[in-house]
């Protein structure tokens, strides 16, 4: 739990507790920080023409029973990029209660996601495949989602994680932290063989940080205005950075264009016996070397 300041409390919050003065005309609330960790077991097809692709992960949270009168739930999340998949919430692999008295939630998920992807170099482009989610109700200063840097994942020995932001009392909301403590460029969140079946890609990092989903908008709301233009929702992400094999890609698209063309070629020193073959040939090899 960490202190995050609150410009302009509502008088029921305050009432039922949620809101509290820590000084004369000053406010703030309990922030919920919640540790968070995504290991990736396989990402078997990358689909461009259907800027998607399909992944199996695990995800987990960490964080505190108690957090005060009005707190949001931390597994109430949502992936907004995911086109179809079996995550749910209310059904974990695995809970329960830790040593330290935190919460425990596990889930596998499998889905398809949507992707964009950018082709200007190909063969020689790389690519992100982005795994986002965030809270479906929360807004940012109720609680926070940042990377569990006491799982095994991340390799770290520290005992304990770092709290993901401290309070400001100059601003509307907590300051973002320094980079090191909610960025980790780690290749161990994706398993060893994640990509055993992507035969033209090769991984060449894995980040994990928070990601809050912004909207620059009052959305109607007077009390968003100033001080606190927008909606902040706070959440997560994956990113896996791909490069693609160029000499793999160019052989599987230049490959058969060289074999149509060799037979298309071949096809004119048939023999005057042979004209209705070399022509069939002809108008085949013709046809099939813009459809490869």
């Amino acid at each position: 739990m960490q202190i995050v300041p609150v410009t302009t409390p509502d008088s029921p919050e305050i009432a039922s507790g949620a809101v509290f003065e820590v000084e004369p005309n000053r406010y703030a609330r309990l922030q919920r920080v919640v540790y968070t960790g995504i290991f990736v077991n396989e990402i078997p097809r990358v689909d461009l023409p259907q800027s998607s692709f399909f992944a199996d992960f695990y995800l987990w949270l960490r964080f505190a029973g108690d957090a005060g009168p009005g707190a949001a739930d931390p597994t109430d999340i949502s992936f907004p990029n995911m086109i179809n998949g079996s995550f749910d919430r209310t059904y974990p692999a695995e809970q329960g209660e830790l040593a330290d008295r935190t919460i425990y939630r596990l889930w596998r998920v499998q889905g398809t996601f949507r992707n964009d992807f950018d082709l200007h170099r190909f063969p020689f482009d790389r690519q992100t495949l982005s795994i986002p989610f965030f809270n479906a109700r929360a807004a940012a200063d109720r609680i926070v989602y940042v990377l569990d840097k006491r799982s095994a994942s991340t390799q770290s020995n520290s005992p304990a994680a770092t709290p993901a932001a401290k309070p400001s009392w100059g601003s509307a909301t907590a300051a973002e932290p320094a980079p090191d403590t909610h960025v980790a460029e780690i290749a161990s969140p994706v398993a060893a063989a994640a990509f055993r079946n992507l035969t033209q890609w090769d991984l060449v990092k894995a980040r994990e940080r928070r990601e809050n989903l912004v909207t620059e908008s009052a959305l109607g709301d007077p009390r968003r205005l100033g001080a606190e233009s927008y909606r902040e929702l706070s959440g997560f992400l994956v990113s896996v950075h791909l490069h693609r094999r160029a000499f793999a890609a160019l052989a599987k698209t230049l490959l058969p264009l060289v074999l149509m063309t060799l037979i298309l070629y071949a096809s004119l020193y048939f023999p005057v016996a042979l004209v209705k073959e070399k022509v069939t040939v002809a108008i085949t090899a013709a046809l099939s070397v813009p459809s490869c």
